[in-house]
């Protein structure tokens, strides 16, 4: 089976993928990652082929000024509104010269999903987050959120008439994918409401925090003396503002704090260790409370060690991410702003002191630990290849 794994390029869109990319090759069959060209070295460097489709949709391309807030605007603007029908024309020359068996599309990379329908490649998806939060229609895709839905299947509909692919008679719960294979990493208490309903083709596949394999020794020498509250924020929202006054609010209630961070923060003192890059697993084992910006890559990092966590939203997907972690008990969510400072010293203050968040954060870790592993899978993927979908889900039969 030769499978093309589509996906954005970042670490948060291709790390979910990793699991399912390597239990495939390990059952003997070829694998293939289309990206960005500036991508491929990260593909490569972890075991797999690259592909080149598309323009640069990096952090590093956004340009813009220095602000955070416009460069990450003007990436949103390449991911989504210029980079897709580049993407779509790029992976319709390379299906057609080397035709994958099956296709595994990001849930985010629209091009890819309507090359694949154009040359008739059966695909699936791993959905890699709160699944409500694509339903609601949040994820405008280059228009403002209020557009729904709508916004989003406008961006979808455009390519499709770019391929002279015809638009199928969705109804209104459904994506794309629901039509086919969808492999949901969401345990079932983020879930806004039940799987049962909202899709015949969803099956659960674990969600594994990304670990380097390094050891991190240090983690291990830091002084236990008062908690430990880690804070990472992402590449790309993680604004100097706001790391500081998410750091100084730890800081308040007497913690040691380790934060991930490209530079130094201000609030920096002997009770706070900056470092540009960890392990995410190890760092979740070592802290008591973690302070994350509610990414997917975070988030289940946080979850599958079962460690509480503060929520501080800063784009994207986030809120809705925050607001199932709140409601599950597992976290407290705090909204960025100028009370940022002092809702974070007093959500840490009861995420450490109340053991609630973490009995929830535990509960969580329990539902994960019994998903099925990416290898038990894998037999969904091949069936997908070889029937084209739909792949049914134990519920519908």
């Amino acid at each position: 089976m030769d499978v093309l794994f589509s996906v954005l390029p970042g670490h948060g869109h291709f790390f979910p993928h990793l699991p399912l990319a390597r239990a495939i090759a390990a059952a003997g069959h070829r694998v293939r990652v289309a990206s960005s060209g500036s991508y491929g070295p990260t593909i490569r460097a972890h075991g797999f082929e690259p592909v080149a489709v598309g323009p640069d949709r990096t952090l590093a391309s956004a340009g813009g000024s220095g602000d955070p807030a416009d460069r990450a605007a003007r990436l949103m603007e390449k991911m989504f509104v210029e980079g897709p029908p580049a993407v779509l024309d790029s992976l319709v020359e390379v299906m057609a010269a080397d035709r994958p068996d099956v296709a595994i599309v990001d849930t985010e990379d629209h091009g890819g999903r309507v090359a694949a329908e154009r040359l008739e490649v059966p695909a699936g998806s791993v959905v890699n987050g709160v699944r409500a939060f694509a339903l609601l229609g949040r994820l405008a895709l280059g228009r403002p959120a209020g557009e729904g839905p709508a916004g989003y299947r406008a961006v979808i509909r455009g390519l499709r008439e770019r391929a002279g692919v015809p638009e199928p008679d969705l109804m209104s719960h459904e994506l794309p994918h629901d039509r086919t294979l969808n492999l949901c990493q969401a345990p079932p208490s983020l879930e806004a409401w039940p799987h049962d309903w909202l899709s015949h083709t969803s099956h659960p596949l674990r969600p594994e925090p990304y670990s380097t394999g390094d050891p991190e020794p240090w983690l291990d020498e830091m002084p236990r003396d008062r908690p430990l509250v880690a804070v990472t924020l992402g590449t790309l929202f993680g604004a100097p503002e706001v790391y500081g006054a998410v750091v100084r609010g730890a800081l308040a209630t007497g913690a040691r704090v380790i934060a991930t961070a490209a530079g130094p923060i201000e609030g920096d003192e002997d009770r706070l260790v900056t470092v540009p890059w960890v392990s995410m697993d190890r760092l979740m084992e070592t802290a008591d409370a973690v302070v994350h910006h509610a990414g997917w890559g975070s988030t289940i990092a946080a979850l599958a060690s079962g460690t509480p966590a503060v929520a501080v939203p800063l784009g994207a997907d986030q809120p809705a991410t925050a607001a199932r972690l709140h409601s599950a008990g597992a976290a407290l969510a705090v909204q960025p702003g100028p009370s940022l400072e002092a809702g974070v010293r007093a959500a840490v203050g009861r995420v450490l002191e109340e053991a609630v968040f973490r009995l929830n954060a535990e509960r969580l870790r329990r539902e994960i630990e019994a998903m099925p592993a990416a290898p038990e899978v894998v037999p969904l993927v091949e069936e997908l290849a070889a029937t084209g979908g739909p792949v049914l889900n134990r519920r519908s039969g």
